[in-house]
């Protein structure tokens, strides 16, 4: 009896714990309805709670910017369930331990504010340690921009995170595996939009793929142009391979967003620049050093390669209305130790060959230590008839070449933020050439026969060795223009290196035209 009475007694106070649990569900689900509505711009239309299984679910959620730590978020999402929510752990320890988050259909907007303006400016204080098995994202839509109106629009068909953790406000996560949809970037004045096609993660394999990889000017050259304030480049770039690889460990650091390697296939890159915009005053541009360590993303690449890239730069000279072209082809490279942020140091280093002007093999090594704010370069550049050279020559200079081929140049110098030093090797042969009167090439008329023939008795067309093997050295010295990039920075070095062969082989030979 004794014994049957105490399995009644159990059995009672079971079915009381049950029947509490039960009523206790509807009765907590509405006061965290009420809750959540008081205390935040969100609205829930259906909220469920099961004690017993530790399962929350939330229905048809509206969010009406609402501020979170410096961003305001905006927008819908159809549902969010938590299941197994560690309610008693928390209890007893304070942090909260969940098997599973699904977020489905969300279309929110993310808006990035100026300076701490959250209405919860330390809650990361309060927050307990949260442990997540896994995270979910199911067919959402994110538009998250800046308070500069600069904005990226992202499609995620879906995104799972293994084991997500918050820990004394770092976040650690395991795995990632993620599949994406459309997806541009547009800035404040809508010129570029950027964008990826089917973009994959796999968990544990550690690749991220993309189809392809873009950023596609909205507006073609000549409207881009006419918006244009002051003068700047335009690019357009699209890159159809794209493969990161990255140890999904090494996002468990606050010091950095991303680590790994990257290579990219196949690409295209187009610049263009008209130079008859009026240029901004005092727009002193930074070193390559400068904006990498200003950088507020953390990132480190033991190295991207690139492979197979056509790179294409075109200028419009003042008063003139024709491109003066500049082509990379079959351009292959590797950028080793790629860091940004607080954690730049070591040397960033360059290696680069390709084709020049289609033709000419271009071989060049770049070093840039983060310390210091210089940088040194070297290269050569073999195999290149002059000719070549009649696409940006004679739209910007107006000097039309009919012979001649550089068969060897070698450089190397040393670039601060003052000034370049180095020294150069130029060998040419059986230079000619014509100036021209106009940017389409016109030779013909008397003004262009007697530029030619001033410019003939400066740059000697004997070439370098001269007939009697005698060899020119050119001294590379440039002052920086703190307004220019520094693509026109190490050009511009090369250039006075080549310029001060050239003529210092026609004051040799003016001497002997003098002396006789």
């Amino acid at each position: 009896m004794k014994y049957s009475k105490g399995l009644t007694i159990a059995g009672v106070i079971i079915g009381f714990v049950l029947l509490l649990l039960v009523v206790a569900g509807p009765i907590l689900s509405s006061y965290l309805k009420k809750y959540i509505e008081q205390k935040s711009n969100i609205q829930v239309e259906i909220i469920q709670v099961n004690i017993l299984f530790g399962t929350v679910k939330f229905e048809n959620i509206k969010l009406s910017e609402t501020i979170l730590n410096e961003t305001k978020i905006s927008g819908v999402i159809k549902s969010v369930h938590i299941n197994h929510l560690g309610l008693i752990k928390y209890l007893f320890h304070k942090d909260i331990s969940i098997c599973n988050i699904a977020v489905s259909e969300a279309i929110l907007s993310v808006e990035l504010m100026p300076g701490d303006t959250s209405e919860n400016a330390d809650m990361e204080k309060e927050f307990p340690a949260i442990t997540i098995d896994e995270f979910e994202i199911l067919n959402s839509h994110f538009n998250a921009s800046t308070y500069k109106k600069d904005s990226l629009k992202l499609t995620i068909d879906h995104l799972s995170i293994d084991n997500l953790q918050y820990l004394s406000s770092n976040i650690l996560l395991d795995a990632v595996a993620f599949s994406l949809g459309e997806a541009y970037y547009q800035t404040t004045n809508g010129k570029y939009h950027i964008g990826w096609s089917k973009a994959f993660c796999t968990a544990g394999e550690n690749t991220i793929l993309f189809d392809s990889l873009s950023a596609i000017p909205v507006f073609e050259a000549q409207k881009f142009f006419d918006k244009e304030v002051y003068q700047t480049d335009r690019f357009s770039l699209f890159i159809p391979e794209v493969e990161l690889l990255t140890s999904t460990g090494d996002f468990n650091s606050a010091n950095y967003a991303f680590k790994g390697s990257a290579i990219l296939k196949n690409g295209h890159l187009q610049v263009t620049r008209d130079k008859n915009i009026k240029r901004k005053e005092n727009d002193v541009k930074p070193t390559l050093q400068e904006v990498l360590k200003s950088s507020p993303l953390f990132m480190e690449l033991d190295s991207l390669v690139i492979e197979s890239f056509k790179i294409s730069y075109g200028e419009i000279a003042e008063n003139e209305k024709l491109y003066g072209i500049v082509s990379f082809d079959s351009l292959d490279a590797v950028i080793s130790n790629l860091k940004s942020g607080k954690i730049s140091n070591g040397n960033l280093t360059i290696d680069a060959q390709a084709l020049f002007m289609n033709e000419g093999n271009l071989k060049a090594h770049f070093e840039f230590p983060y310390d210091k704010n210089y940088f040194d370069c070297n290269g050569s550049l073999n195999n290149l008839e002059f000719i070549r050279l009649n696409q940006v020559s004679v739209p910007l200079s107006k000097v039309n070449f009919s012979n001649g081929k550089i068969n060897k140049l070698m450089f190397n110098f040393r670039a601060d933020t003052d000034s370049s030093r180095g020294d150069l090797l130029f060998y040419y042969s059986n230079l000619n050439f014509a100036i021209s009167c106009n940017s389409r090439g016109d030779t013909s008329n008397f003004k262009s026969r007697v530029l030619t023939f001033i410019a003939d008795d400066l740059v000697v067309s004997d070439g370098n060795p001269d007939k009697n093997g005698n060899v020119s050295k050119g001294i590379i010295r440039e002052a920086r223009n703190r307004e220019r990039f520094i693509f026109n920075y190490m050009w511009k070095s090369i250039f006075s290196g080549v310029k001060s062969t050239v003529l210092n082989n026609a004051v040799k030979t003016n001497k002997k035209r003098w002396k006789s």
